[in-house]
C-alpha cells in the first residue's frame, strides 16, 4: 500500500513510498495540501478553501479554480488509488485523512516528537498575491515555534528533576539550535551543565551566548545569565540588602516585546544626572512590567546594594512603604532614618503606581539629593513635574503588517490562548488582529482585554465591537488585577485629574480619527499648545513624530463626555487641506501630497461622511484632489461608493453631475460598464440643460468607451469627436487634453495606430503647455504601447522610460505597476524574456492587490508568454489557466489560442487541438480586430502542427493583408509563412470562408 510522506518544515517535500512527487507545479496546489495537512482536525468547506487561496477572485471563479487544483492534487498524490484515500472529498467539504497511510512532520512534532523539529514551517511557500494564506502560514509558523520551544523547556526541566542531566542538556541544546537568540535556553543549558559538573563547558556556552546576542542584537547577556556562572554571588543575606531576583514580583505571563524600550531605559539609567526616571503612560500601558523587566536585567550588574520594588497601589504616602520594603527597624523618625540609611547606598528603587502621590515629588527629590548613589525608576500615569526628573513615555507595543508577527500581535495570540486554550486563529484573522492592535495604538491592556473575549466571540466580532462601545474592554476574569478589569474605570480616574479646559479640549479631540496634527488640533478643537502638552503628559494623547494620536477607547470615552463634537469645523478643515493640495497633484510628480492625504485618510473619510449627510456642497472644493488620490492609490471602488451617496444627497446640479461623471468613468475601469450607461443617460441631459460643457465632454468620452467595449466602433469614434467639439467650446485646455488622450487610446485599440499617435501627441502638447503633468504622464504610457504596435521599438522604449521616470517620482502604486508592465514589454520586443520576468511579476502583484481586473489579465498573459520563451511551460500554463478562470469570452478566445501555441511548443498536439476547438467556439467572425489577427495566427500555427499547411495558408494571408495586424504580429506571421512551401496566388478568403475552413479542419 503506498504511503504519503509530507515534510512541511524547512523545505517543502512530498513523497509516495520515498519517491519524491514533482508534479505539484503550482504554489497554490502545494498551499492547499499544506493547509489541509496542518488543519487536519476537521473538514473544510470548499467555499472557505476557495476564499483562502483566491481571496480577490469572484466566488464562482474561485470555486472553479479550487476544483481544478483539487483535481491536480489528487492526480499528483494518487489519491483515488490509495485505500483509504489521503483526502476525503465530498461535494461540500475536503479533509486530510489522518487514518490513511501517511506521515507529516508537523503532526509528528505536535504529537510529541519535538526533536525532529527543524523550524521554518512553510518557509519556502509564499503566495505573492495572497495575504490571507501568507498570514495564516505566519501565524502557524510562530505558534508552532513557540509551542516547540515551550515543550523543549518543559521536557528539559522534567529530565533535570529526574536527575537525567544528559537528556536535559540535549533538550536545552535543541532550544538553542532552533532559536539561537533565546537567552533563557542558554540559561537552562548552563545550569544543567554546572549540575553535571561541566563548569568549563558552561563557560563556553556563556561565551557563545554573549557573542550571539552581541552579533545579532547588539546587547549583553542579562544579569541573571551572568550570575549563573558565579554561584557564590547568589548567596544573598538580609544584612547586605541585596535581593534575590525572585523577591521581585513574579511575572504571571511571558513578557513580550519592548526590546528597544528596555535598551533605552537602561541607557538612561547609566546617565550620571539621571537619578529619577519616570515611566509615564496610560493605565494598562505595561509600565510596571517594563520597569520590572529592566530591574531584573540590572540586578547584580549595576547596583551593589540591590534592586527594590515598592508598590504604591492604595498608598497614602510613600515613606512607610519604602521603609517596609527596605526592612528598616522602625524608629520614631522614619524620614530621618531613611535619609541616613540611603546616604551611602548604591541601589535602585522601583517605585510603582505613583500617580496618586505626585504631590510628594519635592520630598522624593530631596531624598535623592541626600542619597547621590540611589536611583528611582518610577511608574505613573503622569510625571511628577520635578526639575530633576527624567521622563520616558511608555506607548503602545510595536504594530505593523510585516511577515513576522509584531509584538502587539504576539500579545493578542498569547492572551487569546490563555483565555481559550482551544483558540486557533483562522487565515482571515490576522488582518483583523492587526487592525485591533492598531486601533488601540498597541496598548497592552486593551489588547489583552479584547483578546479575552475569544471565549465568546470570533476575532471579526471583537474587531466590530471595538467600533461600537467600551464594553469589549471589560472583564470579570481573575487573570486581571481588579484595577485593570475595566478600561472605562481607568479612564474615569484620569479624567478626574483634568482641568475644565483640558476636559473640553479632550472631548473636542474625539472628533479626530487615526491621529491629527498640532495645526488640526488648534483649528478644529481650539487646543492651545499648553493644553495639548498637558494631555500628552497625562498620557491621554500620544505623540508620534509630527502627529498626535488617540487610543480608540480613549477617543470613544472622550466622545461620550462631549456635549457636541465639532464636526462642521472638522469637515471644513480637511476640505480646505485637500483643496490646497490640488495644484501640486496636478502639476508636480511627487509623492508628498499622496502621503499627506494617506496620513489623514480616516479623518478625510469621516469628514466626507458627515458632510454628505449634513452639508453636501461643502465637499465641492475637495473633489478634484480626491478623484486623483482615489485613482492613484487604487481606491476607486471606495471612491465610487462615496460619490454615489454624495450624488444622491446633493441638491446642487453641477456637484451631482461632477461626481456621477467620475463614478461612470470608474465603473468602466472596473469592468462594470453596464452600470455606467444609466448614469450617463441621466447626466448628459442635465449637462445640456445647465450648459455644463466640461462635464458633458467628459461624459461623452465615457460613453464612447462604453460603445467601444460593446464593439460599436463607428459610434464610439463619432461620440469621441462630439466630446472634442464640446471640450474646445468649453475653453478648458485640460478637458481637451483628457478627451484627446482617451480618444487616442481607443483609436489604438481599434488598430488606427497612426491616427492614435497624432491624437495622443496633440494631447501631450496641450497638457505640457498648461503644466498638467498628471495628464501628460498617463499619455506617455499609451504612446509607448501604440509605438510598440506599429513596430517602432525605439520610440516605444523612449516613451516607456519617460513614463517610468515620471512614475518613480510619483510613487503611486498603480503607476508603478503600469511602468513595470511597459518595461517588461520593452525587454520582450528586444527578445530578453529573462529581464522582462521581474517587471511583469511586480506589475501583476500590484494590479492584483489593487484589483484592477483588465490589467491583471493582460499582465498575466504577457508573463505567461515570457515563461514560454524560456521554456518554463508549467508556469506559463498555470498563468493561462488562472486567466481562463477570470475572463469572459473576449479574452477567453485569445487565451485558448495562446494555450494552443503553448501545447504545440510542449509537443502535445492533442491538447493543442483541443484548445483550438475551445477557441473556435467563442471567436467572433463578424467584427475583426487586432485581437482577431492574433487568434488567426494561432489557428495557422495549430493547423501547421496538425500537418495541414494548405489549410493554414489562407489564415496567414489574411493576417498579412489586414491593416489591423500589429507590426510585431505581422513579423511573426511572415516568419511562419517562410516555413511553408510556395503556393500559387489565390483569391483572399472572406471571414465567412475562413470560419467554414476552420470548422472543417479543426472541429
Amino acid at each position: 500500500m503506498p504511503s504519503l510522506r509530507l515534510r512541511l518544515l524547512d523545505a517543502f517535500e512530498v513523497a509516495i513510498d520515498d519517491q519524491p512527487i514533482t508534479k505539484l507545479y503550482s504554489d497554490r496546489t502545494r498551499a492547499l495540501l499544506a493547509y489541509l495537512a496542518i488543519e487536519a482536525d476537521r473538514p473544510h468547506r470548499r467555499g472557505e478553501l476557495a476564499m483562502l487561496l483566491w481571496p480577490d477572485v469572484e466566488a464562482k471563479k474561485a470555486s472553479q479554480n479550487l476544483r481544478q487544483t483539487l483535481r491536480q492534487l489528487q492526480l499528483a498524490i494518487g489519491n483515488k488509488e490509495a485505500d483509504p484515500p489521503y483526502l476525503l472529498i465530498t461535494r461540500q467539504t475536503v479533509q486530510f485523512n489522518v487514518a490513511a497511510d501517511q506521515w507529516c512532520d508537523v503532526a509528528a512534532v505536535r504529537g510529541g516528537d519535538v526533536m525532529t523539529y527543524r523550524g521554518g514551517l512553510l518557509a519556502q511557500l509564499y503566495l505573492p498575491d495572497n495575504d490571507l494564506f501568507n498570514d495564516w502560514a505566519t501565524i502557524q509558523r510562530e505558534a508552532l515555534h513557540r509551542e516547540v520551544l515551550g515543550k523543549l523547556r518543559e521536557l528539559g526541566r522534567e529530565a533535570f528533576d529526574l536527575d537525567n542531566l544528559p537528556q536535559a542538556i540535549i533538550y536545552a541544546q535543541k532550544q538553542v539550535e532552533i532559536d539561537p537568540w533565546r537567552e533563557e535556553a542558554y540559561q537552562d543549558w548552563m545550569r544543567f551543565l554546572i549540575a553535571d559538573g561541566q563548569s568549563a563547558e558552561a563557560q563556553r556556552v556563556y561565551e557563545k551566548c554573549k557573542q550571539t546576542l552581541w552579533d545579532e542584537l547588539s546587547i549583553e547577556p542579562s544579569a541573571e545569565t551572568k550570575s549563573i556562572l558565579n554561584a557564590e554571588i547568589r548567596e544573598k543575606t538580609a544584612a547586605s540588602f541585596i535581593l534575590h531576583p525572585s523577591s521581585l514580583p513574579e511575572d504571571k505571563t511571558p513578557f513580550i516585546g519592548r526590546s528597544q524600550e528596555i535598551a533605552d531605559i537602561k541607557s538612561l539609567l547609566m546617565e550620571p544626572d539621571c537619578q529619577l526616571l519616570t515611566l509615564v503612560g496610560l493605565g494598562g500601558a505595561g509600565k510596571t512590567r517594563l520597569a520590572l523587566t529592566v530591574a531584573r536585567q540590572l540586578f547584580e550588574q549595576t547596583y551593589r546594594d540591590g534592586v527594590w520594588f515598592v508598590s504604591l497601589v492604595g498608598a497614602e504616602v510613600m515613606l512607610p512603604n519604602i521603609v517596609r520594603v527596605l526592612k528598616l527597624t522602625t524608629p520614631s523618625d522614619l524620614n530621618t532614618a531613611l535619609h541616613s540609611f540611603l546616604a551611602d547606598k548604591h541601589l535602585l528603587i522601583v517605585l510603582d503606581n505613583c500617580e496618586e502621590l505626585l504631590h510628594e515629588g519635592a520630598w522624593l527629590e530631596q531624598l535623592l539629593t541626600n542619597a547621590p548613589n540611589v536611583q528611582v525608576l518610577a511608574t505613573s500615569r503622569q510625571s511628577f513635574d520635578s526639575a530633576s526628573e527624567w521622563v520616558f513615555a511608555v506607548e503602545g507595543l510595536r504594530t505593523g503588517g510585516t511577515e513576522q508577527l509584531s509584538d502587539a500581535e504576539e500579545l493578542f495570540f498569547a492572551a487569546a490562548q490563555r483565555a481559550n486554550a482551544r483558540f486557533r486563529p483562522k487565515s482571515a484573522d490576522r488582518p483583523l488582529i492587526q487592525q485591533i492592535c492598531e486601533r488601540v495604538l498597541g496598548h497592552p491592556l486593551s489588547i489583552e482585554l479584547a483578546a479575552s473575549w475569544v471565549r465568546l466571540l470570533d476575532v471579526g466580532q471583537i474587531s466590530a465591537e471595538i467600533d461600537k462601545n467600551l464594553t469589549i474592554f471589560a472583564t470579570q476574569s481573575r487573570q486581571f488585577e481588579q484595577r485593570h478589569r475595566n478600561l472605562r474605570a481607568v479612564f474615569d480616574y484620569t479624567w478626574q485629574t483634568l482641568t475644565a479646559d483640558e476636559q473640553e479640549t479632550m472631548s473636542h479631540l474625539a472628533v479626530f480619527h487615526d491621529g491629527f496634527t498640532r495645526n488640526a488640533a488648534e483649528r478644529v478643537a481650539n487646543a492651545n499648545l499648553l493644553t495639548l502638552l498637558q494631555l500628552v503628559n497625562k498620557s491621554l494623547v500620544q505623540r508620534r513624530d509630527d502627529r498626535f494620536g488617540l487610543h480608540e477607547a480613549v477617543r470613544q470615552y472622550a466622545e461620550s463626555r462631549s456635549m457636541a463634537l465639532p464636526h462642521a469645523a472638522h469637515a471644513a478643515y480637511y476640505v480646505e487641506r485637500l483643496h490646497a493640495l490640488e495644484k501640486r497633484l496636478k502639476t508636480r510628480l511627487e509623492p508628498e501630497p499622496i502621503e499627506a492625504i494617506s496620513a489623514d485618510l480616516e479623518n478625510v473619510r469621516a469628514a466626507w461622511s458627515w458632510a454628505t449627510a449634513q452639508q453636501p456642497d461643502l465637499l465641492q472644493p475637495a473633489l478634484a484632489t480626491l478623484f486623483i488620490y482615489w485613482q492613484r492609490v487604487g481606491l476607486i471602488v471606495e471612491g465610487g461608493e462615496r460619490c454615489e451617496k454624495l450624488a444622491m444627497a446633493a441638491i446642487d446640479i453641477p456637484l451631482r453631475v461632477q461626481v456621477d461623471n467620475k463614478r461612470a468613468e470608474w465603473l468602466v475601469m472596473l469592468n462594470r460598464e453596464a452600470e455606467c450607461r444609466p448614469i450617463l443617460e441621466a447626466i448628459i441631459p442635465l449637462c445640456q440643460q445647465h450648459n455644463l460643457l466640461r462635464e458633458e465632454a467628459l461624459a461623452h468620452t465615457t460613453l464612447a468607451i462604453y460603445q467601444f467595449i460593446q464593439r460599436d466602433y463607428e459610434r464610439s469614434v463619432a461620440t469621441y469627436q462630439r466630446s472634442l467639439t464640446l471640450a474646445e467650446q468649453s475653453g478648458d485646455a485640460a478637458i481637451e487634453a483628457e478627451c484627446r488622450g482617451r480618444f487616442g487610446r481607443t483609436l489604438e485599440n481599434i488598430g488606427r495606430f497612426e491616427e492614435a499617435i497624432d491624437m495622443l501627441k496633440s494631447a501631450v502638447t496641450i497638457a505640457e503647455k498648461i503644466g498638467r503633468v498628471d495628464i501628460s504622464t498617463s499619455i506617455y504610457e499609451r504612446l509607448s504601447i501604440t509605438y510598440l504596435n506599429v513596430g517602432n521599438r525605439k520610440e516605444m522604449t523612449r516613451y516607456a522610460k519617460i513614463y517610468a521616470r515620471a512614475v518613480e517620482r510619483m510613487a503611486g502604486e498603480r503607476e508603478i505597476a503600469s511602468a513595470n508592465y511597459l518595461l517588461g514589454l520593452s525587454y520582450d520586443i528586444r527578445e530578453e524574456p529573462q529581464n522582462s520576468l521581474q517587471h511583469y511579476r511586480t506589475a501583476l502583484t500590484i494590479f492584483e492587490r489593487l484589483n484592477i481586473e483588465r490589467r491583471i489579465i493582460v499582465t498575466a498573459i504577457h508573463l505567461a508568454g515570457a515563461y514560454t520563451h524560456i521554456k518554463e511551460y508549467d508556469l506559463a500554463e498555470q498563468l493561462y489557466q488562472m486567466v481562463l478562470a477570470r475572463v469572459e469570452t473576449e479574452y477567453a478566445v485569445s487565451v485558448y489560442s495562446l494555450l494552443s501555441n503553448l501545447y504545440i511548443d510542449m509537443g502535445d498536439v492533442g491538447k493543442a487541438h483541443q484548445m483550438l476547438r475551445e477557441s473556435l467556439k467563442r471567436i467572433s467572425w463578424t467584427a475583426p480586430s487586432s485581437q482577431s489577427m492574433q487568434n488567426f495566427m494561432a489557428i495557422a500555427k495549430g493547423l501547421i502542427a496538425l500537418d495541414r499547411p494548405n489549410a493554414a495558408r489562407p489564415f496567414i494571408d489574411y493576417v498579412l493583408q489586414s491593416p489591423l495586424t500589429r507590426s510585431i504580429h505581422r513579423q511573426m506571421t511572415t516568419e511562419m509563412a517562410a516555413t511553408l512551401p510556395a503556393a500559387p496566388d489565390a483569391k483572399p478568403y472572406t471571414l465567412t470562408q475562413l470560419r467554414d475552413l476552420a470548422e472543417q479542419e479543426i472541429m
